[in-house]
């Protein structure tokens, strides 16, 4: 289902993606850039998983001329917080589970919870 404006954003989509094809195969971007742009183009924006693309970017970013290190040193403390919450996310999420999976019955979770944040 769309809007009658859906036409809009597809043409802009195909656009900018024949250009980026193009930039990268002409070869008139920086290697690092070209790298960017082919691996942009490899991955479906649905599919994009936050912590895989900070990673990616902070790589890109760590090889530009102009790198200012501050920002390059926040950005890797970041991924590290970004990760830490992850494991404590999952962690989380598998004790739950481990707690749904022993109880007998739905009544006896909802009734008598077991989980603990």
């Amino acid at each position: 289902m769309g809007t009658t404006t859906d036409y809009i954003l597809d043409e802009a989509l195909s656009f900018t993606l024949s250009y980026l094809e193009s930039l990268a195969a002409n070869g008139t971007c920086k290697p690092n850039l070209v790298r960017r742009i082919r691996n942009a183009l490899g991955l479906l924006q649905n599919k994009n998983v936050e912590i895989l693309v900070a990673k990616e970017y902070i790589r890109f970013y760590e090889q530009e001329e102009d790198c200012d290190k501050t920002i390059l040193e926040f950005s890797m403390l970041n991924l590290k917080f970004l990760q830490l919450h992850y494991l404590q996310e999952l962690k989380l999420l598998t004790k739950y589970v481990a707690i749904i999976s022993s109880c007998n019955t739905l009544h006896a979770c909802l009734i008598y919870p077991h989980f603990g944040a």
